[in-house]
């Protein structure tokens, strides 16, 4: 009944839906449409303005940089007008001069250059031509022609200058040169003004050739070009632009009429931007009444230019806008209805396929419900198969009353047939081995506390059998923090291979520690061979000379002193032998790897030198924490290793082991380096196996550098390394296997 329910729900409830989502978006869609137009109308209104504003912004600004660049430019385009005005000059005088020198006298010649150069005028009239000799004679002036003949070397200027003293100076050490100074106008004799002027030396006659421009006439002159230009332009509905001074004085406009008016006085609104122009130096917005235009509202854009103290601005009419505005709103209705017209077309064909789909969709989803019903059916049968022969059983915990659900698959792990009990944790700890019920409870705490995953290997005693079983059970945190959703596998056979291959390894170390102790004999009979026949032979001696009575206290204890010191070396040599071999905890303890390294090479020496094998040592002072014995016993099978390659090769001369100790990213770094070329490529990567050697049977059992890897890896918690490596030594080129240990400092 509740699967025909669900069905139904599934087949109707798509097309109700639609439906009724339908006629809601469609009362949404009408409101919205409405709000829309009266948005966008708005919208329209905004835009244009500030489209216009954006468009006159940009039209003033670009016209006052140009006035600014050309303020800036000014200077330099007089400077280059006088300049060219004096070399045009000179070019005058000085054809003059190589016309006429052999022909007439200095005077002559003086005279024709000035009636050359003094009709001659610029700038609008108001450049003239003047010429001095270097002491400061007037030659030619041709606005002020009273000073001709006259000196002026004295001549101070506004500023305190003496013009001619100062120009014979500079001309003294170049030939020209541009100058500011202060002079009379013709039109104005009582008063100075600043003029900027150029001069050329005359090399013929001592004398230099100027001429110049008064400052403020210069910069009237081009404002008056600005003036006449800006008023003739027009742009875009007849607009134009209004120039005024900081005052509000009209320079330019497009109503000649207000023209050296105040425009703060002709027209309202303006007088309180005009009081502080520094309102104007970003450039302002001003609307207002223009009762030229008949317009009840303008908008105009004044800048300030600072460099030229002009206001410089356009408008716009806001009545010859609105009709713009209300064009783009009539369109923009018109527009909206189309769109909603077409919408409600759309819609109605999209419902009528929505409603198709669905039922289409309707039925195939009841089709897959039955048929996923039967799957889900089949993958429990299969997953509860696959949980039976895995030994794996899935368990969920309600945190809040510390209830469980146990799979049929769990039960059977633990031998229980029958639950007498609900299961709970309290219930599986009546099951569970004691000394693992701490480690179990920490970690569900965890994962309930910390949200850490539950992770815990434990011993169950099956009430079954009585047999005792290992568990590993894991587990994690449900989204909502009030279940705990995990597995259980029996872990038993695995447990059991652990140990047993644990057992293996112990007795690999054991064979490795044995082949060792055979060959630690082998070293000590080498090594107590010699101090033995010192000790007989000694003691030998001594009776000889005894018997033959030509023993005295002197030489009894010289040789009693060999004695010792030859019995000492060899209990130092049965020391290090049993201090490596004598079983010792697991505890780290600190050492110097230096002192290490030494007794190592104390116990295996003897077999190096007898096979002609130098070790050189690069042993730095290192001291670490960790295990003395283990860390002997790696080097040893290493060196050993090493040994037995460098056995192998009659080719080599001189047969090398360099050891070297340092230190590299906070790790112990130990090298052994051989020059006995090297590990064969096609085996190098399986020389840490067990069992795996190329020597004959009778040299090498093949667990050598297995339990090396082992010690290092396992015990000494490092790594260790192998490649083939080249190296120089003395100046010489070697290759052969280098070994790499890394070890940690503590």
């Amino acid at each position: 009944m509740k699967e025909r329910t669900l069905v139904n729900i599934i087949k109707y409830s798509p097309s109700i839906f639609i439906l009724f989502l339908t006629i809601v978006i469609s009362i949404l869609v009408y409101k919205e449409h409405k709000s829309n137009i009266e948005a966008e109308k708005n919208l329209i209104i905004t835009t244009q303005i500030e489209d216009e504003k954006d468009e006159i912004q940009l039209w003033i600004d670009s016209i006052a940089q140009s006035m600014i660049m050309m303020k800036e430019n000014t200077e330099n385009d007089l400077k280059n007008d006088l300049r060219n005005q004096v070399h045009n000059a000179y070019e005058i005088a000085y054809r003059i001069f190589n016309k006429y020198k052999n022909k007439k006298t200095k005077e002559e010649i003086t005279d024709i250059i000035k009636a050359s150069l003094r009709s001659i005028r610029n700038n609008e009239g108001r450049g003239y031509f003047f010429i001095y000799e270097m002491d400061g004679t007037n030659i030619l002036n041709s606005d002020f022609p009273e000073i001709e003949g006259k000196s002026l070397w004295n001549y101070k200027d506004l500023k305190g200058v003496l013009l001619l003293q100062e120009m014979n100076k500079i001309l003294s050490q170049k030939s020209e040169t541009f100058y500011d100074w202060y002079w009379h106008k013709s039109t104005d004799k009582k008063k100075e003004y600043k003029k900027v002027g150029f001069f050329k030396k005359f090399e013929p006659y001592d004398w230099f050739i100027g001429t110049g421009e008064y400052i403020d006439d210069f910069e009237d002159s081009i404002k008056n070009k600005i003036l006449n230009y800006v008023r003739k332009i027009r742009y875009k509905d007849d607009r134009y632009i209004f120039i005024t001074n900081d005052k509000g004085k009209v320079l330019s406009h497009k109503y000649e009429k207000l023209i050296g008016l105040d425009i703060t006085k002709s027209i309202e609104g303006f007088k309180q931007h005009y009081e502080n122009k520094e309102m104007f130096a970003n450039g302002k917005f001003i609307e207002y009444a223009f009762k030229e235009e008949n317009v009840n509202k303008k908008i105009s854009y004044a800048r300030w230019i600072k460099e030229w103290n002009w206001v410089i601005g356009t408008g716009f009419n806001f009545d010859k806008i609105n009709d713009k505005i209300i064009e783009r709103q009539n369109h923009l209705e018109i527009k909206y209805n189309e769109y909603l017209k077409e919408t409600i077309i759309l819609s109605s064909i999209l419902i009528l396929i929505l409603l198709i789909v669905s039922h289409i969709i309707s039925r195939y989803v009841e089709k897959s419900f039955y048929k996923y019903k039967s799957s889900l059916e089949e993958k429990h049968k299969t997953l509860v198969k696959a949980q039976r022969t895995a030994s794996i059983g899935d368990w969920k915990l309600d945190i809040k009353n510390q209830e469980a659900y146990w799979s049929d698959e769990i039960l059977n792990i633990l031998g229980i047939d029958e639950l007498k009990e609900k299961p709970s944790p309290a219930f599986l700890k009546k099951l569970m081995h004691p000394d693992d019920w701490e480690t179990f409870e920490t970690s569900l705490n965890n994962t309930i506390n910390k949200k850490s995953d539950h992770a815990c290997v434990y011993r169950i005693i099956r009430p079954k059998d009585k047999n005792t079983i290992w568990i590993d059970c894991r587990g994690q945190l449900s989204e909502d923090n009030q279940k705990i959703y995990g597995t259980v596998q029996d872990i038993t056979k695995r447990k059991l291979l652990e140990d047993e291959k644990d057992q293996k390894e112990a007795l690999l170390f054991q064979q490795s520690k044995l082949a060792s102790m055979g060959e630690m004999l082998g070293n000590i009979a080498h090594q107590w061979r010699q101090p033995l026949s010192l000790i007989t032979s000694t003691a030998t001696g001594t009776q000889v000379q005894n018997e033959l009575g030509i023993l005295d206290s002197k030489t009894i204890n010289k040789n009693l002193q060999n004695i010792t010191e030859t019995a000492k070396y060899l209990s130092q040599t049965i020391e290090d032998f049993r201090s490596f071999f004598k079983p010792k905890d697991d505890e780290f303890s600190e050492f110097s790897v230096k002192d290490i390294i030494s007794r190592t090479l104390n116990l295996i020496n003897v077999q190096f030198k007898s096979k002609n094998i130098i070790i050189i040592e690069d042993i730095e002072d290192i001291r670490i924490l960790s295990l003395e014995n283990e860390l002997v016993q790696a080097l040893i099978n290493i060196l050993n290793n090493a040994r037995d390659a460098l056995s192998e090769r009659v080719d080599v001369n001189q047969k090398l082991i360099l050891i070297k100790t340092y230190v590299e990213k906070e790790k112990l770094i130990i090298e052994v380096q051989d020059n006995g070329g090297g590990i064969p490529k096609n085996i190098l990567n399986r020389v840490f196996e067990p069992y795996f050697t190329t020597k004959h049977q009778t040299h090498g059992t093949g667990i050598g550098l297995y339990m090396t890897q082992q010690i290092v890896d396992k015990l000494l918690k490092g790594s260790i390394r192998v490649k083939n490596k080249d190296f120089v030594f003395k100046t010489k080129s070697y290759h052969g296997a280098n070994f790499k240990i890394i070890l940690p400092f503590k």
